[in-house]
């Protein structure tokens, strides 16, 4: 998870893993507690050998600009400026492009959907180091007419950018919550991502999304997506109406009844040592 990232400033795996345990270990160890979005997190924190008590609340958003509507018009008008006609279907992938996002196995999987079903398109949104890398490999499977990469967009136009899709995908395993899976659901997105225990609770297989643990699993709901348009719909309104419980209302809720425990146990603590102290 953390140690997916360390290549960018320690070449040598090995030395980067030990320093995520380290630094986290140092940093932890003067706190009461520690608020983890996902068991995958807590899990990987109990494994650096971190014991401080760990609460999981995922991180909250601002719902209300990913549930605000967008008129089938201006959805058309944005989605042709793009290249994208109505009648296309699109996989949608938002965030940093680095070689630990794995988008290279959804141009994979696309090469082969695309002989099956020719009016999809797939639109990357974000920009990052393996941005070039990713063209190169699109010119590469000889399907750039196919896939869109908008580069960096501004972070209050993100949310139209997902009123353009029809199918969030993702093949990230590197993710601590993968906000943007969320951002997908509030949206309305079905999700099909690689099955990560970031995804727990966050995506209900067949109820919000599918997620696949090979080629073949990730091909085969991909086809039924894209065949059965009253699943991709209940998909859709399920997706959209378990949106509240990532919000920064319930958020904060938990966060702060949290905190409540931290201190009022504190007070314990202390009242304990002070009457020890004093016999």
């Amino acid at each position: 998870m953390y140690e997916y990232y360390t290549n960018y400033f320690i070449k040598n795996e090995v030395v980067g893993h030990k320093a995520v345990v380290l630094f986290s270990k140092e940093i932890i160890k003067n706190v009461e507690a520690v608020i983890a979005p996902t068991i995958k997190t807590k899990n990987t924190l109990e494994q650096y050998g971190i014991q401080t008590p760990i609460e999981i609340i995922p991180t909250g958003l601002k719902l209300d600009r990913f549930q605000e509507k967008m008129s089938d018009e201006e959805r058309s008008r944005r989605r042709r400026k793009l290249g994208i006609s109505d009648q296309d279907k699109v996989l949608i992938t938002v965030g940093r492009l680095g070689s630990e996002k794995n988008i290279d196995e959804i141009l994979a999987n696309l090469v082969e959907i695309l002989k099956e079903h020719k009016d999809i398109k797939m639109l990357i949104v974000g920009d990052g180091p393996h941005r070039e890398a990713l063209q190169e490999e699109a010119e590469k499977l000889q399907i750039t007419d196919n896939v869109i990469f908008t580069g960096m967009v501004p972070i209050e136009e993100v949310h139209n950018y997902y009123k353009l899709g029809d199918i969030f995908v993702s093949a990230s395993i590197s993710e601590t919550q993968g906000l943007t899976y969320i951002e997908a659901l509030i949206s309305g997105l079905p999700l099909l991502c690689r099955q990560d225990d970031c995804l727990n609770g966050v995506l209900i297989d067949g109820e919000n999304g599918f997620a696949y643990n090979s080629k073949e699993e990730c091909l085969a709901y991909l086809r039924k997506l894209l065949k059965d348009g009253a699943l991709c719909a209940r998909l859709s309104v399920n997706a959209a109406e378990g949106a509240e419980k990532f919000s920064a209302k319930a958020f904060g809720e938990s966060a702060a009844a949290l905190y409540e425990r931290v201190i009022e146990n504190y007070k314990k603590e202390n009242i304990s040592i002070e009457d020890t102290m004093s016999i």
